[in-house]
């Protein structure tokens, strides 16, 4: 974690934001609102914040000030509660940069117990607050003798990170601040900044109420490039609902030594080519919606395949007056413009039975292509 902040409500509350990092996923950022324990609605109804962002700390900043607003204005710091409103912040740079020394700690983690109201357990051994790596110790890099980390990992506040040491499992509870542990809380929002999140729903924050009942499990966006990428999450309950716990899973494995980015889950991504399996239980809308946004498949970041020869689909569309699906065999020319479209949509590659048609058509548009950006050559 990176950063943790509270609001103090009317009432005893506190919210919480934060910074985390983790295998093949990255850091987070949590806030959270907390309040004596109290009478739970039946149904609960999150409010989400949550973007999947490049590795400046400006692609996400927006959403966590909209954040920081549900939850409330000003920063209360260590002030003790309750408080009228505002909220609390924790930084795990002690007190902010150039601070970049590696500081393990225990668990449970209570170095902000008292201060914000904030203890953090996990199955593991402990905690480490770390840079991604330098520093006087080495950081993350060196703490898990893993050099790749130095890489793997950004920051949204310099320069510190925070994760669990023997799992990529985080437990989060909420105290009343100035009782040092000594009076329980919920809490109604929290969030958090993560880094390197690779994977789709491979890192979820889970919110428990204070009976053990599960109000919400979410998954945090993937980032939008491949290292140092920061996702942010977080979630306000509007109903009365309160939080007395949360579950933080950061990745699919602990950070370790022999733990290293993993974005295709043990796949080289040399591999993987991804085919949006036209025709394959989808109707023929979902086929059309399918070539239609084509463009938005590209967020995976790999080579896309697309394979619409013939297809049942194009029989339909080009049906006769008796509503009879044309033969398999006579959609060759509505294969071959299906395949020009794919093509100008940046396919890689498309899969056909005749494929000199197809050819044909692909190299004009591309000679086409060219000459509309001047750059057409004669063979």
């Amino acid at each position: 974690m990176a950063v943790t902040a509270f609001l103090d409500a009317s009432k005893p509350a506190a919210r919480m934001i934060a910074s985390f990092a983790h295998a093949a996923a990255g850091a987070s950022v949590l806030l959270v609102t907390l309040a004596t324990l109290g009478s739970l609605p039946a149904g609960a109804v999150p409010v989400t914040f949550s973007l999947g962002g490049t590795d400046a700390p400006s692609s996400i900043q927006a959403t966590v000030d909209a954040f920081r607003a549900a939850l409330g204005n000003p920063n209360n710091g260590n002030a003790p509660g309750p408080l009228a409103g505002g909220h609390r912040e924790i930084n795990w740079d002690g007190g902010g940069p150039p601070v970049d020394a590696n500081a393990p700690g225990g668990t449970p983690f209570n170095v902000f117990l008292n201060t914000r109201g904030a203890q953090f357990t996990t199955p593991g051994t402990g905690f480490v607050q770390a840079p991604p790596s330098g520093g006087a110790n080495g950081g993350l890099a060196g703490f898990f003798g893993n050099a790749t980390y130095g890489n793997d990992f950004g920051v949204f506040s310099p320069n510190r990170l925070f994760t669990p040491v023997g799992s990529n499992i985080t437990e989060g509870q909420f105290f009343i601040p100035g009782t040092n542990g000594g009076a329980p809380a919920t809490v109604i929002g929290f969030g958090a900044v993560f880094t390197d999140v690779d994977l789709a729903n491979s890192t979820t924050v889970e919110f428990f109420d204070e009976f053990g009942g599960l109000l919400a499990s979410i998954s945090v966006p993937a980032g939008t490039v491949a290292d140092r990428s920061l996702s942010f999450l977080g979630v306000v309950f509007d109903a009365g609902e309160q939080i007395f716990r949360v579950r933080i899973t950061t990745g699919t494995d602990a950070l370790a030594s022999g733990t290293n980015d993993n974005p295709a889950a043990g796949v080289d991504l040399d591999r993987v080519v991804v085919d949006p399996g036209l025709g394959f239980a989808k109707d023929a809308g979902h086929n059309w919606s399918l070539l239609g946004h084509l463009d938005r498949l590209h967020v995976l970041r790999q080579p896309l395949l697309v394979g619409a020869s013939r297809k049942g689909f194009l029989g339909q569309l080009l049906a006769g007056g008796d509503g009879v699906a044309r033969p398999a065999a006579a959609r060759e020319d509505a294969t071959t413009a299906v395949s020009v479209l794919a093509a100008s949509a940046g396919a890689w590659a498309v899969r056909v039975h005749e494929a000199r048609a197809t050819r044909d058509a692909v190299t004009v548009v591309a000679a086409v292509r060219a000459a509309a950006n001047d750059e057409w050559a004669a063979p």
